[in-house]
């Protein structure tokens, strides 16, 4: 029996060895996006309160599942293997874009109704 640097001992051969792959967690960006533009539909349909409630889907739940995004992505870069989506980048910046937008929409949006009051 010889002796193995790596402490592998046991005779497995390199086929043997399994690597976890991180992968990009797409469901959690594609959750953000959808939220933004679920807020900024909302602002443009909806009046009075109710305009607080789509600038909270906008705003504070969007950027939310874009932070829990950024956490779970950094969980699985940390891996051994990690594929990134050819999607991420594009994903991403929309999903960036698309919630301040919608952010800016909705406080506007509110703010016009509050000023009638």
């Amino acid at each position: 029996m010889s002796h193995d640097p790596f402490g592998t001992d046991d005779g497995a051969t390199a086929d043997a060895v399994s690597f976890d792959v991180g992968r990009t967690p797409l469901v959690w960006i594609v959750s953000a996006l959808v939220t933004a533009v679920l807020g900024g539909v909302l602002a443009f349909m909806a009046q009075g309160w109710v305009l607080l409630g789509a600038w909270f889907l906008a705003g504070p739940a969007s950027f939310g599942l874009i932070a829990f995004f950024v956490n779970r992505d950094t969980r699985q870069r940390l891996k051994p293997v990690y594929g990134q989506s050819t999607l991420f980048p594009a994903l991403y910046w929309i999903a960036i874009g698309m919630t301040m937008v919608a952010v800016v929409w909705c406080a506007y949006q509110l703010a016009l109704f509050v000023g009638k009051l």
